[in-house]
């Protein structure tokens, strides 16, 4: 039976089996009477319906206000559009899903369920928390940044707990942390199954919670900001609106592997416009952050450059759109880690863009080879990563930089 999967919007790598619906015309839409909610502001009351054929399934915009597109190309409304293996299906500017015709085999559906699981992180005094997702790997949880959730705050150790995935939830365990972890008020001596709605607490100031829900937890949907969101368009024609082009999309969206969970915070995580200014915007795919980035952020903090990255923050979420577009206005120079994957990404394409139309200083890593050197890339220096020798590729890329400092400062 066939299935939708999230790839950008509140839920990323959630999955829609078709099957658990059982009906041959199935509704998507905002409102609580559609059997797809999706709860965003680009999304229509009643905004799509699939219905089954004997060739797969049909699609349907319901007179939505911020259209349907089918691999870039706007569904006319009224019209029935036969959908495709792996078609990439827009709902207004906001939100993307995949459609796939197989079966969803049980390894996979686990997956789709542990995707919409999310940690919700409440500091006291931070203007919202923020929320993570988790997925098929152990998250860890503390004061350094090599954690998959990094919390800087005194109360909380370098490794302080860590939540590991089990067939019926998750298993946290405090990881002999100096000030203890509470679970609903409990000292957590030994490991313990929690369950959606638990409380875990560090200290006074610091709590956890699971939810499927993590939009309750958030005063604004992802698309209060919907410029931010329209200026993720491809850099080689700036005046027509980015879709996303009908293109070999790996299943790895509902792999466990690619659902690891959350991301540590780095050098820089408030937006402070000063600290900004001095800053370098690594962009990458965070699928190589432990391999490539955080030693290669180390490096760099270590030879005193300052860097922003967005590891630290949910992406798709409200504060994740809202950083990525300061730090792309105010940051002086982009350094991206160059691989297949990361020149995939919509945010990526918008920095380069940025970049390259106000003629702010690139620099390119080459993690990956590519095929071809796309237009966006070309006469921009690159430096290619050695992984015999990774040190010499980090003082490089510090030379380089520093390079262009002195050129631009004197």
């Amino acid at each position: 039976m066939a299935y939708l999967v999230m790839r950008r919007g509140p839920e990323p790598g959630r999955v829609y089996p078709f099957d658990e619906f059982h009906k041959t015309e199935i509704r998507l839409g905002r409102g609580n009477q559609n059997d797809i909610i999706i709860q965003d502001n680009d999304v229509s009351r009643d905004h799509v319906a699939f219905q089954r054929a004997n060739d797969g399934y049909k699609l349907r915009d319901l007179k939505s206000s911020n259209g349907t597109f089918i691999n870039g190309k706007r569904v006319d409304g009224g019209g029935m559009w036969l959908l495709r293996s792996r078609c990439t299906i827009e709902l207004g500017e906001a939100i993307t899903l995949e459609y796939y015709p197989g079966e969803l085999d049980e390894q996979a559906r686990l997956a789709g369920r542990r995707a919409r699981v999310h940690l919700v992180v409440t500091v006291a005094g931070e203007p919202e928390p923020t929320t993570y997702v988790l997925g098929g790997n152990k998250m860890s949880v503390g004061r350094s940044n090599m954690c998959d959730v990094t919390i800087i705050a005194p109360e909380v150790s370098r490794q302080h707990l860590e939540l590991e995935p089990h067939p019926k939830g998750y298993i946290l365990r405090d990881l002999n942390s100096t000030n203890g972890t509470l679970l609903n008020d409990v000292p957590v001596t030994e490991e313990h199954m929690i369950k959606m709605g638990d409380i875990i607490r560090i200290g006074d100031q610091i709590t956890m919670q699971l939810t499927d829900r993590p939009h309750r937890f958030s005063g604004r949907s992802t698309t209060d900001l919907l410029i931010d969101t329209r200026e993720l368009q491809a850099v080689d024609d700036p005046s027509k609106r980015h879709s996303t082009d009908e293109r070999e999309v790996p299943l790895a969206v509902i792999d466990e592997a690619q659902m690891t969970f959350a991301y540590p915070v780095t050098s820089v995580t408030d937006m402070d416009e000063d600290v900004l200014r001095d800053s370098v915007l690594i962009a990458y795919d965070r699928t190589n952050w432990r391999s490539l980035v955080a030693p290669l952020v180390d490096k760099l903090m270590g030879a005193e450059i300052n860097t922003w990255t967005e590891q630290h923050l949910s992406e798709g979420s409200h504060p994740w759109l809202t950083s990525n577009h300061q730090a792309r206005q105010s940051c002086w120079m982009l350094l991206i880690v160059v691989t297949p994957e990361t020149l995939k990404r919509d945010v990526v394409r918008s920095h380069l863009g940025h970049f390259r139309n106000r003629e702010k200083p690139i620099i390119a890593l080459i993690y990956e080879p590519l095929e071809r050197t796309p237009p966006n890339l070309k006469n921009v220096p690159c430096i290619h990563y050695n992984p015999a020798l990774p040190d010499d590729t980090f003082r490089h890329v510090i030379n380089e930089i520093r390079k262009v400092q002195k050129l631009l400062h004197g």
